[in-house]
């Protein structure tokens, strides 16, 4: 059993940690080994502090069997892990499992209780459920259930506004989507309710944080790509948007986004937001638009090719999407630097730089980086202590 006790958590995102006298090597930090198969680093996971005694982490998929590029099959898990020394290196203990193996759902916590909602399981089937779940003194881990969502929901933003849980865009029920839906966690019997949508078209790869400003409450969005599905027009289209939560008749409102000078290419998408400092809001990690967006595009010529019965041309887009896979990690130009936007001046800038950051649909936690993918398929299992 894991003893409970207080565990400080980093706020600020500035350098990482890589060796020396005073930090930890993300070499040292790993995410859970009990699992053979865990153990080779999942992404789409979750990570909670639950009132300060345990850190918990949460479901994640990987390609434990074969590579992705050999055809290997994902693998979802439910396992439910806890550490009382993330930081120190200490063992994780595994508290028992979900109802159903998940990952790319929506986690908030609440009052000491992390909230689970929507996400993928096993074949990439889509969720409904939410869930909520606590640790005990003892340990001993419980599982609540609380309103399913009104359709399967997975790969959405999500804030926390008060008692209230925004789930915004993603895909519903397996076509991406701008709606949000909201419920109140003080009282769920009242069931989600539908709130305004972003405008536009619904983006992939979607991030947001709420914040506070001028003691009015807003939550800050980021969408990186438009039109992947069907057979073409896709292309980025980084947007960035936000939203006075607590007055329902607010329209969201476009903000600058990053301008290509400090952005190099870099989208966020399956990236990483947070509150940075005072009235400021990161972002860092994701995919780079020069290596996604031809992959979304050759996605989109496949379903043509197959549609219409074109044999060769189907198997030749086959055979390039193989390829696609067999890189080295660098050549994907994941992102390794985090920009920063002020709220006051409506201005961003380029903050700090690291190969590190360099990972998709990690787990982050108030200043560590947990796990995800360093190239498409690959996951890490490393744990990355940034400081301030």
């Amino acid at each position: 059993m894991i003893k409970p006790i207080k565990f400080a958590l980093l706020t600020a995102l500035l350098i990482i940690a890589v060796g020396g006298a005073n930090a930890q090597s993300a070499t040292r930090l790993q995410t859970p080994q009990l699992d053979a198969d865990y153990a080779k680093g999942v992404s789409g996971h979750i990570a909670a502090s639950l009132a300060e005694d345990y850190v918990v982490l949460v479901g994640g998929c990987n390609f434990p069997d074969a590579p992705a590029a050999e055809g290997g099959a994902k693998r979802f898990y439910s396992h439910v892990y806890a550490t009382c020394g993330l930081l120190s290196g200490q063992e994780w203990e595994r508290l028992g499992n979900l109802p159903e193996p998940l990952a790319y759902a929506a986690g908030r916590t609440y009052l000491g209780r992390l909230i689970i909602a929507g996400g993928q399981t096993t074949g990439g089937r889509e969720l409904a459920s939410v869930y909520a779940i606590s640790v005990d003194e003892a340990g001993k881990l419980t599982t609540e259930t609380l309103p399913s969502l009104p359709q399967p929901r997975s790969a959405m933003a999500s804030a926390l506004i008060r008692s209230r849980l925004y789930l915004i865009g993603g895909s519903v029920a397996g076509r991406l989507s701008n709606s949000v839906i909201s419920l109140d966690l003080d009282e769920p019997q009242l069931g989600w309710r539908e709130e305004r949508s972003y405008p536009g078209s619904a983006l992939l790869k979607v991030l947001a944080t709420e914040y506070w400003f001028d003691e009015e409450p807003y939550i800050y969005f980021m969408g990186a790509f438009s039109g992947s599905e069907g057979e073409e027009g896709v292309r980025t289209a980084l947007s960035c948007y936000t939203l006075r939560a607590d007055d329902q008749e607010a329209s969201w409102q476009r903000v600058p986004v990053p301008y290509a000078s400090i952005r190099r290419g870099a989208t966020f998408g399956g990236g990483i937001m947070s509150l940075y400092a005072e009235d400021e809001i990161m972002v860092t990690s994701g995919v780079h638009e020069a290596k996604f967006l031809p992959a979304l595009q050759r996605i989109q010529r496949l379903r043509r090719a197959k549609r219409l019965g074109q044999s060769s041309v189907t198997s030749r887009l086959e055979a390039e999407g193989r390829a696609y896979l067999l890189h080295e990690p660098e050549w994907y130009s994941f992102t390794p630097f985090m920009l920063v936007y002020n709220l006051r001046t409506q201005k961003w800038r380029r903050e700090h730089a690291h190969p590190d950051l360099a990972r998709a649909d990690a787990a982050y936690l108030d200043g560590i980086i947990i796990g995800g993918e360093i190239k498409p398929g690959v996951r890490t299992s490393s744990i990355v202590r940034v400081q301030h």
